[in-house]
Parts: C-alpha cells; structure tokens; sequence
C-alpha cells in the first residue's frame, strides 16, 4: 500500500525498474532450482491451476521487492516482468488478476517451507575469494540491516518477544526484531 503522500505508479505502467527487479530474481532462483524445491516439499500441483507453485514462489520474492504494492499490482509487475510468465498471461483476463483470497490460498497451499528451502539453497556470498572487490583490507565486505514488527498481543507472544519499553512504560504490542547479515 502506499504511504501518505507517496505517489504510485500506475498499474499498467510497464517500467524498467520494476522488470529488471523481477528479472534478477529469476537469475538468483532459476525456474528449475524453484521446481526442485517444490517437487522436494511436495507441494507441487494435483491438477492445472490458475496459481501454480512456481508462480506462488517468485510471487512471494516479488511482495519483497515491491513490498509497499497492493496484492494486485505484485501480480502486475511479476506478469509483465517474466518471459516465461507469457503463456500463463493467457488464462489471465486483460486487466485482471487474482483475488486476494486466491493469492492467500496458493501462499498457503505452498507453506514456508518451500520458500526457507530455497533461501537455504541460494544464501551464501555473491563474490568469490577471487574477486577483489569483496574484500577491504583482507576483510570480506558484508552487510546488515534489521527490522521489527509488532505481533499479535498474546501472552504467549510477551512471553516469548517481549514487549517494547519506552518513557511511558511498555509498549502495546509485543515486537519482533530481525537482524540480518
């Protein structure tokens, strides 16, 4: 969703940015690695979906890119960002896209398994130790960045996170930090 005052492109906007994110993410998850891993977990298709699983993966990596659109313009975006994605345009009404309620049944249907399988398989360093510019000082260069959401208030979610403290005492929500390297 878009923030106050931010401005959105349109949802027939075919932009450059937007294809070149969903193309890198085909170049770090290739379509048959992403089938590997779903075939692994067993969540492949019983019949022809509208939602098949591999499309539920890159949809998933595409609410990361585009993390601030609507369920309806990820869906946008990755359709027009994926060549191989042409055929499945087809069975897609112009203009259209899937519900909600059928894009949160296909993540569902796909559970995190098959999305921690396949981040499992692609973690690791981008650079070699050839490359001399991973490394500063005979350092390898790495980043982090960190994040906290609030989560459900329950007393087994306090328990377990903890809750925000400030001046005026605790906070409403418990919260979650994430950091990553």
């Amino acid at each position: 969703m878009a923030r106050v005052g931010q401005q959105v492109a349109g949802l027939g906007e075919d932009r450059l940015p937007g294809r070149v994110a969903v193309g890198v993410l085909t170049k770090v998850f290739p379509p048959d690695l992403v089938d590997e891993v779903v075939a692994a977990a067993g969540v492949g298709e019983q019949r022809i979906r509208v939602l098949p699983a591999r499309v539920v993966v890159y949809y998933n990596l595409a609410m990361i890119v585009f993390f601030q659109s609507s369920y309806g313009q990820v869906w946008t975006k990755l359709v027009g960002g994926l060549d191989w994605a042409k055929s499945f345009r087809v069975r897609v009404a112009v203009g259209m896209s899937p519900s909600p309620a059928a894009i949160s049944k296909a993540r569902s249907r796909l559970g995190w398994q098959v999305m921690a399988d396949l981040l499992e398989r692609v973690a690791g360093p981008l650079a070699g130790q050839e490359d001399g510019w991973a490394h500063v000082a005979g350092l390898r260069l790495v980043a982090f960045d960190g994040l906290t959401m609030d989560v459900p208030d329950t007393a087994v979610n306090a328990a377990a996170f903890g809750r925000p403290g400030g001046g005026a005492g605790a906070g409403a929500f418990p919260q979650v930090r994430v950091v990553a390297l």
